[in-house]
């Protein structure tokens, strides 16, 4: 007696086929288990998402953790400018050229923060992740080098760089002029 058997169909007639093992279970199945390729299918992909999800979801609160570390840094790195900004503007320097300013800065910002990081994560996925992965030893892992997430994160990165800088600077120029040029002690 055979304890397992395997059917090799084709995929296009795997619905009928499977259709056709519904109606056997019902009738003449005299205690055989069955086991459908679909229902492999679906395990093996909600095994796999079991295996990415969790780390996805820490991946991506570390990376809202180092965003709002960003957004700090800017707002912080402005504010702390408050009175300089009150004697550039004392010694004749428009709104605009002020925003022109921060905006400059905020590039300035972006470059940095795309530019060191970028090159050292491209070298990281492509040198050393295949080898991370090979080493893992699964048959059933590949690695796809994908560059994907760094280019999805990059128009925020820029966004942050020029929209809260010019943000906070809107709210520090609430005030008088000789107010802001005062230095909190």
């Amino acid at each position: 007696a055979y304890r397992q058997l395997a059917v090799d169909i084709d995929p296009a007639q795997q619905t009928t086929f499977e259709d056709y093992l519904d109606h056997y279970e019902q009738g003449l199945n005299r205690g055989v288990g069955i086991i459908r390729r679909s229902e492999y299918i679906a395990n093996f992909n909600a095994a796999r998402l079991n295996m990415v999800l969790p780390e996805l979801i820490v991946a991506l609160v570390l990376l809202g953790i180092a965003l709002i570390n960003f957004a700090h840094l800017l707002i912080v790195r402005t504010v702390s400018r408050k009175s300089e900004f009150a004697v550039y503007e004392s010694l004749g320097m428009t709104a605009a050229q002020l925003r022109r300013l921060v905006f400059l800065e905020g590039l300035f910002h972006a470059a940095l923060m795309i530019l060191l990081p970028v090159p050292a994560a491209a070298f990281f996925l492509a040198a050393v992740m295949p080898a991370v992965v090979e080493a893992m030893g699964s048959w059933c892992s590949v690695y796809r080098f994908s560059l994907l997430p760094l280019w999805l994160i990059l128009p925020v990165i820029l966004l942050f760089s020029v929209s809260i800088p010019l943000i906070c600077l809107r709210f520090m120029r609430k005030g008088s002029l000789t107010g802001r040029m005062r230095q909190a002690e």
